[in-house]
């Protein structure tokens, strides 16, 4: 990851695969805020996709990284989680990770 980019409020372009779609989707990740969190100094990203129709549809996706670990403390967004009667649904989440 290319946190001092980031840091350096320079946008991050790169592409998610969608294996189940045979497709890829691009997003920016830009620089949102620098903060405390678990008691680390760390940086929030949002993530958008370039794409302007999509980004209509798609919300933001926010991580939270520490800079001392480069670690992903955090997950705020989308997550697709698969129902066997009803196959996949989305649903917006916020992921906290523990550090041992």
């Amino acid at each position: 990851m290319k946190l001092d980019s980031i840091i350096k409020k320079k946008p991050i372009h790169f592409k998610v695969a969608l294996p189940s779609e045979l497709d890829t989707i691009k997003f920016t990740m830009n620089y949102n805020k620098t903060m405390t969190y678990q008691g680390e100094k760390c940086i929030r990203v949002k993530m958008v996709t370039s794409n302007p129709v999509l980004r209509l549809f798609l919300r933001p996706i926010y991580l939270v990284y520490s800079l001392e670990s480069n670690l992903v403390l955090q997950y705020q967004g989308i997550y697709y989680i698969r129902d066997p009667k009803a196959g996949w649904k989305g649903h917006y989440v916020v992921a906290k990770y523990r550090q041992r």
